[in-house]
């Protein structure tokens, strides 16, 4: 695996060595600068006026116009080197080792010891991405995401969790009860909302109090978190979904609930799998309820992981109705549902200027005991969302025509959205059924209805298709006026 151990180098007052303008040009002076190095040695025979200019402000910088030479590495801690001719980075990786000078010649890794990753910056945080050489672009990609992530305020975060750490270190002393307590009192979601509203001192005082807090007796505090996981992708649970499984003591999951998401959970933390399959008795509910209330009584971080909303058609209502009982805190994450998230991955948008103005969501499952008045909402918005509704296809599109939907209009069924296996069917609504089942369509699967299914071939070759993802149809829906 090319570059895989990540390290982080020390340049404080060390000398470093920039050669070629493709090293100029890619900004490796400024990033050497921003690491805090010592001085940096610049060998290059054109001189651009941004460098120029870097030169006359930092005192650190020094210029050589002309070629490389050997001695240019006397000295040096690490070189940054480019060139186009492969003899010159052959010569220039050589002496560097020669002398034991960490060398990094672009786009050439044989002659590189260290890969330089793609990083964001705020303050003394410091984000990486490598891809062991195999795609900057990738690098540069991810770079720009994290950016979004991770504000400016981070640096602020940090330095009050430097000053903290400092000033509470003396006083624990024991590195497993150090990283327990910190593990505890850390809550990045808090402490970036804390220093955005310019209470930094109230998050330093928190921080201090949670650290030092005496621990011989339990705490009885626990909590319970609700958390959407989103629609099969692991990627699309939101950051604070994510910082809670970090922090979960219970994890009591879902079917639904991408595997993946798990291995965001603590090695110490219990998982519990509560999943209502199709065909199988589940776990009533009641249960459910108590499990997370008895566990939270118990002074414990649980985390119930819940497949798309937590609200929708998730009993996320009856969990918290339970905690209020109980007098437990909790807090509801939501997540991306379904009922938008399926139809938007097979190209379907719910609503459509001059297409569809408003949308229903329903639940074709017998697991709840409220009944879906189909009748009523068949004629009621222009496009329906039928969620869990594999298992009775056929009956809902019959009771959706006999309360006055059309038999041609368009319809289709998204089954496992947002995975590798997602697979999309769609037709006129009388037929969908038919086709549902030579395709061998099964939960989960969420059914639309309404003329903008036809809008999905159209917002496809606008874009990438899902990965893995398939779309069959039958003969061409409505057309659209």
């Amino acid at each position: 695996m090319p570059f895989g151990y990540p390290i982080v180098l020390e340049l404080s007052g060390r000398h470093v060595v920039v050669i070629g303008e493709t090293a100029v040009r890619d900004g490796k002076v400024e990033g050497l600068l921003a690491a805090d190095a010592g001085s940096v040695l610049v060998v290059v025979e054109r001189v651009a006026e941004r460098l120029a200019s870097l030169a006359a402000l930092d005192p650190r910088v020094v210029i050589a116009r002309r070629s490389w030479r050997e001695d240019d590495l006397d000295d040096a801690f690490v070189c940054v080197a480019s060139s186009h001719d492969p003899g010159v980075r052959d010569s220039i990786a050589r002496a560097a080792r020669t002398r034991g000078v960490l060398v990094n010649v672009m786009d050439d890794i044989p002659n590189c010891d260290w890969a330089a990753p793609a990083i964001v910056r705020r303050g003394e945080l410091v984000l990486a991405i490598s891809t062991g050489g195999g795609s900057p672009a990738l690098s540069k990609k991810l770079r720009l995401q994290l950016s979004a992530t991770y504000g400016e305020e981070w640096a602020e975060v940090l330095a009050v969790l430097r000053e903290v750490r400092a000033s509470t270190l003396p006083f624990l002393p024991d590195i497993g009860d150090r990283a327990a307590r910190w593990a505890i009192a850390l809550d990045t979601a808090e402490a970036v909302a804390l220093v955005r509203e310019g209470r930094s001192a109230e998050l330093r005082e928190r921080l201090t109090r949670r650290l030092l807090a005496d621990t011989t007796t339990p705490d009885p505090e626990g909590v319970v978190y609700l958390v959407g996981a989103g629609p099969g992708d692991p990627m699309l649970i939101t950051v604070r979904g994510a910082e809670t499984l970090a922090r979960a003591d219970v994890v009591v999951y879902d079917r639904l609930a991408s595997p993946a998401l798990l291995d965001l959970v603590p090695p110490h933390a219990e998982r519990i799998y509560v999943g209502k399959e199709p065909g199988r008795s589940a776990i009533p509910q009641v249960e459910i309820d108590n499990l997370l209330v008895e566990r939270a009584l118990r002074g414990e971080t649980v985390v119930r992981l819940k497949g798309g909303d937590p609200f929708v058609f998730g009993r996320g209502g009856e969990e918290v109705a339970a905690c209020r009982q109980a007098g437990v805190a909790f807090e509801v994450v939501p997540g991306i549902t379904s009922a938008i998230a399926a139809p938007a991955l097979a190209g379907i948008p719910v609503t459509h200027r001059g297409v569809s103005q408003s949308f229903a969501v329903v639940t074709g499952s017998g697991a709840h005991s409220d009944q879906v008045d189909l009748a009523r909402m068949a004629t009621a918005t222009d496009t329906l969302v039928v969620l869990m509704s594999a298992g009775k296809l056929a009956e809902t599109c019959a009771e959706l025509i006999a309360a006055g939907r059309p038999a041609d209009e368009p319809a289709a069924i998204i089954q496992w959205a947002a995975t590798p296996d997602q697979r999309t069917v769609s037709g006129l609504l009388v037929d969908l059924p038919a086709l549902a089942s030579v395709a061998s369509i099964g939960p989960p699967a969420t059914l639309v209805v309404g003329n903008v299914v036809a809008l999905a071939a159209a917002t496809q070759q606008a874009a990438e298709p899902t990965p893995g993802s398939r779309t069959e149809r039958s003969a061409a829906p409505a057309t659209l006026s």
